[in-house]
């Protein structure tokens, strides 16, 4: 080739190897976990949102449910795309986690760190809780792997049999057991935003000492809303109080 394509593709692969390291760096992995974990974040809230329809009835719930249903395309689309942003998420974390124990291989005696409360002491057993709760409860509610019956259920709407998602709900949540470790499952939740938030807002370069104040408490004041609304889900469900 000419010595100007050479020079191009030397400058071209000089900076994709130090988009490469920037990415690799602790830096931008930091960076990589706070947009993953904002990502995940959003649809936590928007997925509540649209589970608090059970508060309307059963047929606003299954309309609900037959609209995310309706494009094949669209819906395993989202679902991969959520899969692979919470499979980066967890790498990411893990790396980090694991490069921070190397070089800190002995605990300190004295905490030199304050401000490092029971939330973040919290994050990787959370994180950890959250995988395999979300796993089973997939496989669960949704797959119908671990209780079939659930998922079987039909109802008509108008004039079109479709899943009765509404009773799915009430019934599989309704379980005593089941509804516990919901219940357990949005409290590690909760830890988890109440210190990721704030975390990752940082690493985003949006916390600053003016703002400070007014980020924290927006971030906490959607992890109670998030906190209320999942744990009312399963207490209705298990007192029996929806029908």
């Amino acid at each position: 080739g000419s010595p100007r394509w050479r020079l191009f593709f030397q400058r071209l692969t000089i900076k994709s190897m130090n988009l490469i390291k920037a990415i690799l760096s602790s830096v931008g992995r930091k960076y990589i976990m706070a947009t993953t974990g904002l990502a995940l974040a959003a649809f936590v809230f928007v997925h509540l949102l649209g589970n608090l329809q059970l508060f309307l009835g059963a047929d606003a719930l299954n309309k609900y449910a037959v609209l995310l249903k309706s494009n094949f395309a669209i819906l395993w689309g989202y679902r991969l795309g959520l899969g692979a942003i919470a499979l980066v998420h967890i790498v990411v974390a893990l790396s980090l986690w694991v490069e921070n124990r190397a070089a800190r291989p002995v605990k300190y005696v004295v905490n030199t760190y304050p401000y490092a409360d029971f939330a973040s002491k919290m994050m990787v057993l959370g994180g950890v809780a959250i995988f395999f709760f979300v796993i089973w409860h997939v496989l669960d509610l949704t797959a119908g792997a671990i209780r079939p019956e659930l998922t079987e259920a039909k109802t008509m709407l108008g004039d079109k049999e479709v899943t009765d998602v509404y009773h799915i709900v009430l019934k599989g949540i309704g379980h005593p057991i089941a509804g516990f470790f919901y219940l357990v499952a949005t409290c590690f939740l909760a830890l988890h935003l109440w210190h990721g938030l704030e975390s990752l807002l940082q690493s985003l370069g949006l916390r600053n000492s003016t703002y400070q104040l007014y980020i924290r408490l927006a971030a906490r004041a959607a992890v109670i809303f998030l906190f209320a609304g999942m744990s009312l889900i399963p207490i209705v469900c298990m007192l029996g109080i929806l029908k």
